[in-house]
């Protein structure tokens, strides 16, 4: 079993099982960190072709991540970004409908209400009936569907989608099918080239081990045709011109992806780590990742069976991702340990009552057996 926890820290004796929460910078974004501080304290080393090259830099390690171009790539600063660009770069009318699923994380769910003050209706499957999601999905779909959008790994129960699946459904019934990646994208392998998937928007502060403050959006050129220009920034409307050349006052609305970036694309202090970040995942392999979570989760999962707690996290090793949440009778049994665990040093996440722990490529199976020694028989 490799060991990359020695390329993150030192956490000082800590163990960080809370990737859901936030993903640790690895010590080669840490550098880059430094970079961007010694640009921005002594300006003079700031060369003005890096107002161009940071954005491109990064767009084209999440192209490299997920299989896209790197011209399809929207910078955002959160999943929130993303999802707001469409829900107000689209056209919606008097009818339409989204599918959403109950129970789903908030920023999935509550921007979609912006629109029902335009008539859209809301309709809602569920993901925890025995009936299986993409059944309840084609029964739900109507010739007024728009959208399908879902969390592809729950917060709360890391139950993992198969977004294949849905993704076919979707598109037999001719729903666009709207992704959130941001507990996926860093810890399991997507190929947008291959998956059906419309829309894809992720943060890059979990599981792309970036600072806080980053995300993108993918969309197909479908679907980027469809949104309205939404904004004017300055700096790509100057696309092919050099900072000394800024008086081209012409309105460019076809700049593709790169007209709907976030403002201030050259966030040097964000977006220089997260490009570090990123292409070290890359060079490791997502798909070794992937299998390095499935093995400190079926670790984890094994383990928990002998203690009185319950494993929330679907039992189909098809279902799982890198969360698993553990519940108790009791809920202040489940606090208690919570708390005892934080005073060992052993770092989860107390969720709805229950404990969510989220492994990562830094964490080692010695890690996760120390915190199931220490849960209550």
């Amino acid at each position: 079993m490799a060991d990359w926890n020695a390329d993150f820290g030192p956490f000082d004796g800590h163990t960080w099982l809370n990737c859901a929460h936030q993903g640790p910078l690895p010590k080669r974004a840490v550098e880059a960190v430094d970079d961007a501080v010694t640009l921005k304290r002594a300006p003079h080393r700031l060369p003005e072709r890096a107002f161009r090259e940071v954005p491109a830099g990064v767009k084209r390690a999440l192209g490299a991540l997920i299989n896209a171009s790197p011209d399809e790539i929207i910078l955002g600063n959160s999943f929130s970004y993303g999802l707001h660009l469409l829900i107000h770069g689209l056209e919606w009318n008097d009818g339409d409908e989204v599918i959403l699923v109950e129970g789903d994380f908030p920023a999935t769910m509550l921007p979609w209400q912006l629109l029902e003050s335009q008539g859209v209706q809301l309709r809602f499957v569920d993901a925890e009936r025995s009936t299986p999601l993409t059944q309840q999905l084609a029964e739900t779909a109507t010739p007024r569907t728009r959208a399908f959008c879902t969390t592809w790994v729950d917060s709360f129960t890391g139950r993992r989608l198969d977004i294949d699946e849905i993704g076919t459904v979707c598109h037999e019934h001719d729903v666009l099918f709207v992704l959130n990646g941001s507990q996926g994208v860093g810890a399991r392998p997507i190929d947008v080239s291959r998956t059906p998937v419309d829309v894809l928007i992720s943060c890059g502060y979990k599981w792309l081990c970036g600072p806080y403050g980053t995300g993108f959006t993918w969309l197909t050129p479908e679907v980027l045709d469809l949104l309205g220009p939404v904004n004017a920034y300055w700096l790509p409307m100057q696309a092919g011109t050099t900072l000394d050349e800024m008086q081209n006052l012409s309105l460019d609305t076809e700049l593709g992806a790169s007209g709907y970036d976030i403002f201030g694309t050259a966030n040097f202090n964000n977006f220089m780590p997260w490009t570090a970040a990123i292409e070290y995942l890359t060079e490791i392999g997502i798909e070794r990742i992937s299998t390095h979570g499935e093995r400190l989760v079926g670790r984890l999962i094994e383990g928990a069976e002998s203690s009185s707690f319950d494993v929330v996290t679907p039992e189909d090793p098809q279902r799982h991702a890198n969360i698993v949440v553990l519940s108790h009778s009791s809920e202040s049994v489940a606090r208690e340990t919570h708390r005892a665990l934080a005073d060992a040093g052993i770092h989860t996440a107390l969720r709805e009552g229950n404990i969510r722990v989220s492994p990562h490529v830094y964490n080692t199976h010695a890690e996760i057996d120390g915190l199931v020694e220490r849960l209550p028989e």
